[in-house]
């Protein structure tokens, strides 16, 4: 699938934007464990260590065995803005899979679901690369499912049309909801993957994400109807309605938005647990996407620019992110800082100094065509 240059880069930016944040999550959680799960003390005190080896990584010897928090500045920025980060993203896309028309989507049906069936075998392998142990390797999350919530999404349209899309939000939505209200935690595939592994774990439903897409899609295919979105104005009642709603919903789901600096993954799915969490992400979408498409013409420039570029090769960067910090840069980090007495921290500067070489390192490899069009 080739770049599309007729790109919206307001979307674009805001995708970026999202992307960036899911990187810092995702370091800031790594290295909650890293003296946990990667460098553990078989790492640093087993017997086949030169003994030149273990002075040198002595420093790091208080921490082995022990969570490492993220400081202040990090878990403000996870605790306000992480928790809608991944139903938000998986509703844009949604919405940009809504740009295509219905023919184009029947007769690309096959390439495309072939296309994310193949993305979401590809993700696994990337989470088995970076995962301390093979039962967190066969885990499933946000991002491989991302891809099986799309080709369902594709599926529904394909048979069913727009109103098949429609039915396929409402059901899925009530039944998450009535799942929540009931206090049952229904993960048909996390019951699977115990099957194979018991420590394989299920962070991330279809059914969780599945009418955050269907959401995208309908508003896509409304905004490109309409040419417009008058209602995402101050004069316009329904917007200062939603915006109520949204903001009833955010502040009945408040505690939700708190997290264990020791433990950021735990927060990926804190509002998906609660009926109003759930409302409030329907209402931040609303909000979002008529907001992207309201200001889709804006011109981008400065800093802006980064944000944009980032969102163009979102994918990319996404399936490398991860590799190059557990496989490169976190190691590096760690030998280095053990010749100058200076343990690994997890900072908000250091975290972006690790999101910065990432995005070096990104444009590094792909100026030399090494992901050629397979991400495109």
């Amino acid at each position: 699938m080739e770049i599309d240059t007729n790109r919206n880069e307001v979307q674009d930016g805001v995708r970026g934007v999202l992307v960036l944040l899911a990187c810092l999550e995702h370091f800031g959680a790594i290295l909650n464990s890293w003296y946990i799960d990667y460098f553990s003390p078989s790492n640093l005190f087993g017997m086949w260590r030169d003994p030149r080896e273990v002075l040198l990584y002595s420093i790091h010897s208080e921490w082995v065995g022990h969570a490492l928090p993220v400081d202040g500045l990090t878990r403000i920025c996870c605790q306000v803005l992480v928790p809608w980060v991944t139903p938000l993203f998986i509703a844009l896309s949604g919405f940009n899979l809504s740009r295509s028309s219905p023919e184009r989507l029947r007769s690309g049906y096959h390439e495309r679901v072939g296309t994310y069936l193949f993305l979401f075998i590809l993700f696994l392998v990337e989470n088995l690369i970076v995962s301390p142990d093979f039962g967190i390797g066969l885990s499933l999350f946000p991002i491989s499912v991302w891809f099986l919530v799309l080709a369902m999404l594709l599926t529904v349209q394909r048979y069913t049309g727009l109103l098949g899309v429609g039915i396929c939000f409402i059901a899925s939505a009530g039944v998450n909801s009535a799942l929540v209200l009931r206090g049952v935690d229904f993960r048909p595939l996390g019951a699977v993957l115990e099957k194979i592994h018991p420590w394989a774990q299920n962070s991330a439903e279809p059914l969780h994400y599945l009418p955050f897409a269907a959401l995208g899609f309908l508003l896509g295919v409304q905004f490109r109807r309409q040419r417009s979105s008058e209602w995402i104005r101050g004069s316009n009642p329904v917007f200062w309605l939603i915006v109520l709603l949204t903001g009833v919903a955010g502040w009945m789901s408040r505690d939700l938005f708190q997290i264990d600096p020791e433990m950021l993954f735990a927060m990926d799915e804190l509002l998906l647990s609660s009926f109003w969490g759930q409302l409030f992400l329907y209402g931040a979408i609303l909000l979002a996407l008529g907001g992207i498409h309201r200001f889709r013409e804006v011109e981008t420039g400065g800093l802006n620019r980064l944000w944009v570029w980032v969102g163009k090769h979102s994918l990319a960067i996404f399936f490398i992110h991860r590799i190059l910090f557990v496989k490169v840069l976190a190691p590096l980090r760690l030998h280095v800082g053990s010749y100058f007495g200076i343990p690994m921290t997890n900072t908000a500067y250091e975290l972006l100094g690790f999101m910065g070489l990432v995005l070096i390192l990104y444009r590094v490899l792909e100026k030399r065509g090494f992901f050629g069009r397979m991400f495109h």
